[in-house]
């Protein structure tokens, strides 16, 4: 059977985004790196991914769809 293991969610701020998703999910998550928080989500990990705040030299590029919860 296969499985949805993780949906990365880009994002321009990094610590916006893991207190936004934070309150949403009403859990505090786990910063992996100075750029990803992750949120476990039933099974499957939310990852806010900041690019710039991992050190990589681009930006984030917006999500033309949805990520319903």
């Amino acid at each position: 059977m296969i499985r949805l293991f993780r949906v990365i969610l880009p994002v321009k701020d990094i610590e916006r985004a893991a207190q936004f998703y934070g309150a949403l999910l009403d859990s505090s998550g786990s910063r992996v790196s100075p750029g990803r928080h992750y949120f476990g989500c039933g099974g499957v990990i939310l990852a806010c991914f900041d690019p710039r705040a991992d050190g990589d030299p681009w930006d984030a590029s917006p999500n033309p769809d949805h990520v319903y919860f």
